[in-house]
C-alpha cells in the first residue's frame, strides 16, 4: 500500500492490526517509496563485481532434448576455455576455466543466446551448501545423492 502522506502513514504505522474488507492484516513495517523502488531495481551485473562469486560453474537450461555438448562447447567458448559439459534432459551446467570467464560468459550471453530455436536462460550456478553432507536428506542416509 502506498501512502499519499505522512499522516496517513503515522496513522496506520501506530497500530499494530487492521481490518481491509473483513479481512485482518498484520503491520510489520513500511518503506519509503524511493526505498522500494531502489529494491525493485534489478540487480547489478555479474561482470561489475558486486555479486561475482568464485564459482567457475554456468547453469543452462531450456535446452532442446536434441542439443550437444559441442554446440554449447561452441556458444560458450569465445568468452572463457570450457573445462567441461555435463548435460541432463533440458538442463546442462557448463565449468568454465576461471570464475572470471564465466561470469563474462553469463554477462555475454544470458537473455540473448538461442540454441535450436530456444532462448537458453543462462546464470552462474549457485556454489554447492558446504554444510550438506552426501546421503544425508536423500536416500535415507544410504549414499543417495548429495
Amino acid at each position: 500500500v502506498t501512502m499519499g502522506d505522512q499522516a496517513g502513514f503515522d496513522a496506520v504505522s501506530s497500530k499494530k492490526d487492521h481490518e481491509l474488507l473483513g479481512k485482518w492484516l498484520d503491520v510489520k513495517g513500511a518503506v519509503e517509496a524511493d526505498k522500494l523502488a531502489e529494491a525493485a531495481r534489478p540487480a547489478p551485473s555479474v561482470s561489475g563485481g558486486d555479486i561475482r562469486g568464485s564459482t567457475k560453474s554456468i547453469y543452462v537450461s531450456n535446452l532442446a532434448q536434441t542439443s550437444t555438448e559441442q554446440q554449447l562447447r561452441d556458444l560458450f567458448s569465445p568468452h572463457c576455455g570450457v573445462q567441461n559439459v555435463a548435460m541432463k534432459g533440458g538442463y546442462c551446467f557448463i565449468n568454465m576455466e576461471t570464475a572470471d570467464g564465466a561470469a563474462r560468459a553469463v554477462d555475454a550471453l544470458a537473455g540473448k543466446a538461442e540454441l535450436e530455436g530456444r532462448l537458453l536462460s543462462i546464470s552462474l550456478a549457485k556454489d554447492k551448501d558446504p554444510n550438506r553432507q552426501a546421503g544425508v536428506g536423500y536416500g535415507g542416509g544410504r549414499g543417495g545423492v548429495g
